[in-house]
Parts: structure tokens; C-alpha cells; sequence
């Protein structure tokens, strides 16, 4: 746990603090898919539970524990609260957004790991502080920053809220409410729909302080609507997949480049002083989301250009991150990757140096070379431009700029995931079977890491209300990407239904059982 002098405004991640959103993105991360990461405990906690659920589980005890802390902090650009309102000196209120993941992934996953004690701990400090602060609701005009790329009250901030935060944490409340006896589940459904009206009437795509400018939770917006239409589309407000297709427009045709790299204007395409690792790393993301719920193609090709322009397809022919000598000393980075970002923070890479996957930098606008445009002839500090492709702009690896890349990462397999029954030979799909019959579960997921050898996985049987079971699948060969296994329907269920994935984030069938 880092020590109050550590504080810059965070605590959990470098320069996080419960803006960070770590447990939201997280449950989302490990709920696309699950059984990859449950092959993942080597690092953290007791070497048995996967690493992604240890840091779920971290990152919620450490929103608990700071659900009223008020400060102090080493730094800060500025302070959060309302105009002429007593300022905050850490942004606290967020706290409950973290807890409400954890409480929703409780009933979804976390039931192993979790005891129920500490899950109604959580609970509580949600029930009791919600409305006290501001949950329930889109919180507008709370940040002023000092820093020169934002400076002033903001409407909506990195450091603070974005659209689509709200729907988020009240969605994940509803969830968590629908599963307990005492449960309240309507309200938190009724403010997730009252967030998303706000959003569906007042995001302006030609609102900078709605888009490109607020960086970092420039994500969060469309893959809130998405998510409450992955969730409960029937409870999703009207207007919301329209709200979608118009961001789905916009975006099209601010990418229409070479590198398919969204723009801010017609003169300015990135900022001019600062990376934005808030932009094209997590703008794929959105893209693969609502692409998903469109059934759009080309909004999802458009969405792996954004993966391209981090791996190097950019104009300074880089991969985002630094190839520092200590990544590549722990196997900490991208195989094939040959070009890494050229520069580094000279502060340890913002403490995050031999963290795999820190994000560095992204090309600056005066690097783009365009129509109309001058490139700069003469080396320069950042803020005046670059050498394309040298003296690259870099600053501080944080983690919340790489929460748009993990966004990315979560919402690229939708669509892509499959579950079938099939007949004991594995060809024959089928919607109905005989009781005793021996059929063919088969699912095609992204857990194929090693090309050279069959893996394993599992998928969810649920038979009738009973809760789910777990059945091990196995890869058909090595490098197939598809993962079976032989089950017989029993003769005590009137329906099975196979499932993987979590949230409306991967993909279920149902079989009746005659």
C-alpha cells in the first residue's frame, strides 16, 4: 500500500486514486474472457487465484479502506468539487464506483475469492453513500485544473467524471441488487437510465470537452452505452443504439486518413504539447463495442487501425511503449515488435518502467505530415514540435492511461466468441436433446496462446435455475482456437444453457432437454 507522501493524487496505480476506475475496467476485463486469465497466477497473491482477481481484489480493498479519505496528497493540478463549493483534495466519490464493480462481479465471479462478509461491507458503504455522493447521477463542473492543457472548471475531466461514468456504476449496482434477498435493484436502474437520457440528449461529438479533450475518459462514453445494451437492452433508454450510430458516423469521418487516425480538426489532428494515450489506444475499444451492437464491419476494421497506429503505424513508425532495456530483461515486451517509442520520462517512466504494457507516447499534431502542413526542420523540444520520428514526446507512464489500452483489449473479442451444442459426433448443432443423450459442447474463443500445442479452457453449463457448473473444454488441435468437450444432458433438467463470458461480453446458447 503506498504511504501518504506517496499520494499525487492517487494510490492504488501511479497517479490513480479512485479517478482511476481500476475495479470497473478490470471486472470488464476479466468477464470478455475468463479462462485466459484464470491461467494467469504466477505474479500476485498466493499463486493460484488468477492475477486479474488479485488485483480486483486489491484495488476494491483499497476503495474500501479510502471511501472518506480527503487528503492529503503530495500534488495535485488543481481541485475537485462544485464552483463556489468547498473544494476536495482527493476525489473520494469515486471510491463507490470501484466498490459497485466488485459488488456486481461478486454475484458474477468473485463468489470463490470474496468472502460474503466483506462483499456486504462494500454493499453497505454504497447503499449508504450513493446519493451523499453523487452516484446516481452525471456530475458536471467539479474539476479545476492548473495544468496548462487544461486548465479551469471542466465540465468533464480525466481527473474527474465522464459521461457514461455514471451509468457504469449504477448498472453494476443494478446487477448487484437483482441477486440478494433485500435487494433494491429499481433505483439504481432508473438513475442508470437517467445518465444514459443525459447522455443521449446533451453529448455534443463537436464538444471537445465532451471528446478528444478530457483524453484519458474520452473512452468511457460510448462503451457505457454499450454496455447497457450488452447487459439489459430491453431496460435501455430509447435513443440509445441512435445515439451510438451517430458516434459511429462522427467517428468515421473524423478517421478518414492514412492512418485511419481520428482528428480533432481539419488544422489541429493531435494536441500540439501532450500525448493523448486516452486517444487511439482506447479509441478501438469504442469502436469494437459499438461495431458489435451495430453489426458494423467497417467501424470494427476502423478499430483495428487504432491497434495498428499503437504497434507502429504511425507516423513515427514507433510502438507506443519504450523497448527499455528493463522490459525486455523480465520478458516484459511485445514479441516482433521492433521499433519502440523513442523516448522515456526521465522519471522511471512515471514509476511503471518494468511494468509491461506502459504505454509512452503518441505522435504529436506537428508530427502528422499532412496537407498544408509544415514539419519541423530543426530539433525542438516537445510542445514545438519533432523530427518525425525523432525526439518523440513522451511523459509519464501512468496507469490510467493504459486503462483505455486494457478497455480496448476487453471489448476486441465481441462478436468473435462462440458457443454451440452440438451432436456426439461434433458436427450436427442442435436446440434440443434427449435426456441421457451425449453431446458436443464446443467453443471458440480467444484462448489460443501457444500455436504449437492443444490448450484448455471451460464453459458455464446452468441447468434450469440452478446455479452454473464449470466443464472443462479442450482444444481440437493445436493452434485451432476452437475447444470441446463431451457432455451428457441429464434427465433432472428441462433445459441446459452453455455459456462463456460474462456481462453480455461473450457468447451463450441453450439446449431444451426433452
Amino acid at each position: 500500500m503506498p504511504t501518504k507522501r506517496r499520494y499525487t493524487g492517487g494510490g492504488p496505480s501511479r497517479d490513480q486514486g479512485s479517478y482511476g476506475l481500476e475495479t470497473t475496467f478490470e471486472t470488464l476485463f476479466y468477464a470478455s474472457n475468463p479462462a485466459l486469465f484464470d491461467r494467469w497466477t504466477a505474479e500476485l497473491g498466493d499463486k493460484k487465484t488468477a492475477d486479474l482477481i488479485d488485483l480486483i481484489l486489491w484495488h476494491g480493498e483499497f476503495a474500501y479502506h479510502h471511501v472518506d479519505y480527503n487528503g492529503p496528497v503530495a500534488n495535485r493540478h488543481g481541485t475537485l468539487g462544485y464552483e463556489g463549493q468547498p473544494r476536495m483534495t482527493y476525489d473520494y466519490w469515486n471510491t463507490l464506483d470501484q466498490l459497485a464493480a466488485v459488488c456486481a462481479a461478486y454475484h458474477t465471479f468473485l463468489k470463490p475469492y470474496l468472502p460474503r462478509q466483506t462483499y456486504l461491507n462494500y454493499r453497505n458503504e454504497c447503499r449508504k453513500r450513493w446519493q451523499a455522493y453523487d452516484r446516481h447521477k452525471v456530475v458536471r463542473h467539479w474539476t479545476q485544473s492548473t495544468k496548462w492543457v487544461d486548465e479551469g472548471f471542466q465540465e468533464f475531466n480525466e481527473m474527474g467524471n465522464a459521461f457514461g461514468q455514471s451509468v457504469f456504476s449504477n448498472l453494476f449496482m443494478y446487477l448487484s441488487e437483482k441477486e440478494d434477498a433485500d435487494r433494491q435493484p429499481d433505483q439504481y436502474l432508473r438513475w442508470a437510465q437517467e445518465s444514459a437520457e443525459d447522455i443521449i440528449k446533451n453529448w455534443d461529438f463537436n464538444n471537445s470537452r465532451h471528446m478528444w479533450w478530457i483524453r484519458n475518459a474520452e473512452h468511457i462514453t460510448p462503451q457505457a452505452l454499450a454496455f447497457f445494451l450488452l447487459v439489459a437492452p430491453d431496460k435501455a433508454p430509447k435513443g440509445t443504439r441512435e445515439k451510438l450510430m451517430a458516434w459511429r458516423d462522427h467517428m468515421k469521418q473524423k478517421t478518414a486518413n492514412f492512418w485511419q487516425y481520428r482528428v480533432h480538426s481539419p488544422t489541429e489532428w493531435a494536441h500540439p504539447r501532450t500525448k493523448e494515450l486516452g486517444g487511439a489506444p482506447a479509441l478501438g475499444g469504442s469502436m469494437f463495442a459499438v461495431a458489435h451492437l451495430l453489426g458494423d464491419r467497417e467501424l470494427r476494421d476502423i478499430g483495428w487501425s487504432q491497434v495498428n497506429f499503437v504497434f507502429g503505424l504511425n507516423p513515427v513508425g514507433a510502438h507506443l511503449s519504450n523497448k527499455s532495456p528493463e522490459r525486455l530483461a523480465i520478458n516484459g515486451y511485445w514479441e516482433g515488435v521492433e521499433n519502440g517509442w523513442p523516448r522515456a520520462h526521465p522519471n522511471g517512466y512515471g514509476m511503471l518502467g518494468k511494468v509491461r504494457g506502459t504505454l509512452d507516447g503518441t505522435p504529436l499534431d506537428a508530427q502528422f505530415p499532412r496537407p498544408g502542413s509544415s514539419v519541423p526542420t530543426s530539433d525542438s523540444t516537445a510542445g514545438k514540435g519533432d523530427h518525425i520520428g525523432q525526439n518523440a514526446y513522451a511523459t509519464e507512464g501512468w496507469a490510467i492511461s493504459n486503462r483505455g489500452w486494457m478497455a480496448t483489449l476487453t471489448f476486441a473479442p465481441l462478436g468473435t466468441q462462440k458457443v454451440q451444442v452440438l451432436d456426439a459426433t461434433g458436427k450436427k448443432p442442435l436446440k434440443t436433446g434427449k435426456a441421457g443423450q451425449t453431446v458436443t459442447l464446443e467453443l471458440t474463443a480467444a484462448l489460443n496462446q501457444d500455436p504449437a500445442k492443444a490448450e484448455a479452457g471451460w464453459v458455464l453449463v446452468k441447468l434450469d435455475g440452478n446455479d452454473p457448473i464449470q466443464v472443462p473444454v479442450q482444444e481440437t488441435t493445436p493452434d485451432s482456437g476452437v475447444f470441446v468437450a463431451r457432455y451428457r444432458l441429464p434427465a433432472s433438467a428441462k433445459q441446459a444453457t452453455v455459456s462463456y463470458g460474462y456481462w453480455g461480453l461473450g457468447a451463450t446458447t441453450t439446449i431444451q432437454i426433452r
